[in-house]
Parts: structure tokens; sequence; C-alpha cells
């Protein structure tokens, strides 16, 4: 007679003895730890809820933020309006805008347009404030530093301090996270220099700037005023290596 076929036991593999195990020791676990488990599942929910209300909340101030400076842009472009009677009007609201953005979400961009209004508005003084916020709190912005220092020299300028403008002109050329508005400051400081009499140090001003920036739109100008102070065979470049120097420092 054949031998009837015995049915095969299957042992339970080691991965699912490990999962049977791990799901008992948690068990115990829990059953013996219930309030301190159900203490740290609350924590965690609520910083869940924290985190997601966070990103949503941030979100949503950006989004009104940047509503609140592009409806301050318009304002202060004068766009979509012809009426230049009421441009003080404008301007204050665009003022308002600004401020109110910076509020929610401060940023370079939002900054400088603010110095800007208040600039228009003939607030002088609360531009420059404004500006040296900006410099200091966004000191690593490559684009925007570079256009406020450019505007911080040139009120301080039409307030009469040459002194103050040849400093932040200076600072601003000595950039090392920039490669913008060098030639710009360079130019500006030379001309300072001639109104204050000082042609020497203006004509190395131009010289910095003929070597080391011939595609400037600044050049041709700085140039000319090389040459008119030392002759068309002038001594153009006799200092090109130390000039570069000057704008690597």
């Amino acid at each position: 007679m054949p031998k009837p076929i015995k049915k095969r036991t299957h042992k339970k593999g080691i991965a699912e003895q490990e999962v049977l195990s791990f799901y008992q020791r948690f068990r115990d676990y829990y059953e013996g730890n219930r309030r301190f488990v159900h203490i740290v599942a609350g924590i965690l929910i609520l910083v869940l809820i924290a985190v997601s209300f966070s990103i949503y909340y941030n979100r949503r101030l950006n989004n009104e933020a940047a509503t609140l400076e592009y409806e301050g842009y318009k304002l202060y472009q004068g766009l979509y309006t012809t009426n230049d009677a009421k441009k003080k009007e404008r301007l204050n609201k665009a003022y308002k805008n600004f401020q109110a953005a910076l509020k929610m979400k401060s940023s370079p961009v939002r900054l400088l347009y603010k110095s800007y209004t208040e600039y228009k508005l003939g607030k002088k003084d609360e531009a420059l404030i404004t500006l040296k916020k900006l410099v200091k709190k966004y000191s690593s912005d490559s684009e925007i530093v570079p256009v406020a220092y450019y505007k911080i020299a040139m009120i301080e300028l039409e307030k009469g301090d040459k002194e103050a403008a040849l400093k932040t002109l200076d600072t601003l050329f000595n950039l090392k996270n920039s490669p913008f508005f060098k030639d710009v400051a360079l130019f500006e400081k030379g001309r300072i220099l001639e109104s204050l009499g000082r042609k020497d140090e203006a004509l190395r001003a131009f010289k910095i700037l003929v070597d080391s920036f011939p595609e400037s739109p600044y050049y041709s100008t700085a140039l000319a005023r090389i040459k008119n102070e030392e002759g068309p065979s002038g001594k153009k470049g006799t200092d090109k290596k130390e000039n570069k120097k000057a704008v690597k420092k």
C-alpha cells in the first residue's frame, strides 16, 4: 500500500519571526507605559500640526507681501495712470504698500523700493536710514547691495557731504562678493575728487577705470579726462599692473 502523504508544517521564516517579536515587544511596552506613549504621540501630533500651520502661514504671508510689493511698484512707477497731478498721493500709497509688505516679510528689493519712494517724497534722511539698514542686513546680496551703496553715495553727495560719498564709493568698489558698479564707483569718485581739486587722485581713479573696465560705458569719458589732463601722449597705462591689483583687492 502506498504510504500516506504527510502534510509538511511550514516553519515561520526568520523575517516573520522578527516582525512578530518586535510587535510583541512593542505591545508589551505599550501595555506597561500607556500614559507615556499617549503623551509622546500627542506631542508628535501637535508638532506636526504646528509645522503644517507654519508652512501654510508663511506661504500665505509671502503671497500677501508679494502682492503688496507689486501694488507698491505699480504706484511708484506710475503704471496704468496718466494723472501726474496726483504724483505725491500715488507715492504715499506706494510707500504704505512697501511698508506693509516689509512688516509681513522683509527683503532687499522691498527695502530698496521703500528708500526710492522716500527719496522721491523728499525724505532723504529716511531714505539713507533705509538704505543703510539694507546693506547691513543683506550684506551678502551681490545684486541689490551695490545699487544701495551707489544710491547712498549719491544722496550724500546731494546733501553736500562729499567725503562721506567718497567713503561710500570706496566701500562699493571694494565689495568682494559683487562685480557690479565698480566702474561707476570709480567714475563718480573721480568726478568728486576733481570737484575737490584733488586732480592726481581723480586721475588715478580714471586710469584704474580705463585699464580695468574697457567695456564700461564710462570708458570713453574717463579716457578723455585723462588725455585732457596729460595730453594725447600722456602716461595712460603706465600703472596698469598696479591698477589691476587695486581692482582685485
